[in-house]
């Protein structure tokens, strides 16, 4: 290992005494499985499980690993967003089968919200159909603004 690990992961503290010592002396955190026969203060996250049943321990282990491996994709998921801040622009396909930009979205969304609050002030008159925004025009070949 070039680094330290940012925690390790131990089924029974008290048969793995050495690994335990030696990840608390050099500030590694502990994960643990932690029966009645273990001390529960070593140990930094405690996992109350049986240590000595096998269904316990691949039960535990697979958890362990499923949780490492999404981490593992959350992180790299993370660096792709952060690669992309550079886009200035991003295209969302919307429910109408077409492209638009986020900035159309929160336009057409604060449209609805404000026809819909009109409707709610005023229930009985009925309010004119909302102007075809310029994305849809160009979609449907009218030109005309």
């Amino acid at each position: 290992m070039t680094k330290l690990p940012g925690a390790v992961f131990i089924i029974d503290p008290a048969k793995e005494r050495i690994a335990v010592t030696e990840a608390r002396r050099v500030g590694v955190p502990i994960v643990s499985a932690v029966d009645t026969n273990c001390n529960p203060y070593e140990i930094d996250y405690p996992i109350p499980a049986n240590d000595d049943a096998v269904r316990a321990v691949r039960l535990l282990c697979s958890c362990i690993a499923s949780a490492v491996l999404e981490g593992r994709q959350a992180r790299e998921l993370a660096a792709m967003v952060y690669e992309e801040e550079s886009v200035h622009e991003v295209l969302t396909f919307t429910p109408e089968g077409g492209f638009s930009t986020a900035s159309e979205m929160a336009a057409a969304s604060k449209a609805a919200e404000a026809e819909a609050a009109a409707k709610a002030a005023n229930p009985d008159t009925e309010t004119a159909p909302a102007k075809p925004s310029e994305t849809e025009a160009k979609k449907e070949g009218n030109t005309a603004s």
